[in-house]
């Protein structure tokens, strides 16, 4: 979890600050309708769904987080599970650190996106948040996630 927490701050930290910015700077006028602010924490809000049902499921499958590295005594709906949790979360990260602050430059510098930049600057915090509240998780089920 440090890695990926170190990666997204060094990498993904000046995005951060411009979503921070872009949101200060429109914090009286954000334009932004609770429809549109509900779709830009939807991805966040299924990541948290998933990563926090996956440790549900767990403990009623095989009573706890897992002892062992990898899915050895999985049931084939837990395992399911969690490989759809696992590649849901690393397409998230991928387009938090890599995408994501691309397209707040971009949105920051043509007019045509401009109106996004809220948008944009919510989901990529709501992800931060959502990094965070992995922090809750039992320290088992993180060293079996992380590894």
């Amino acid at each position: 979890m440090l890695v990926a927490l170190y990666i997204l701050f060094i990498w993904n930290g000046p995005s951060l600050i411009a979503s921070l910015l872009v949101l200060y700077n429109a914090r009286k006028d954000l334009g932004c309708s609770r429809r549109n602010f509900l779709i830009s924490i939807l991805p966040t809000l299924i990541n948290i769904l998933l990563i926090f049902s996956l440790v549900v499921h767990m403990n009623y499958s095989i009573d706890g987080s897992p002892k062992v590295i990898g899915n050895a005594g999985f049931s084939q709906l837990l395992n399911v599970h969690a490989k759809i949790t696992t590649m849901y979360w690393y397409i998230l990260f991928m387009l938090s650190t890599f995408l994501v602050p691309f397209l707040i430059l971009l949105s920051l510098v043509l007019k045509i996106l401009k109106s996004y930049s809220v948008l944009i600057s919510i989901y990529n915090l709501s992800f931060l948040i959502s990094l965070l509240l992995m922090i809750l998780l039992p320290s088992d089920f993180l060293n079996w996630w992380w590894d």
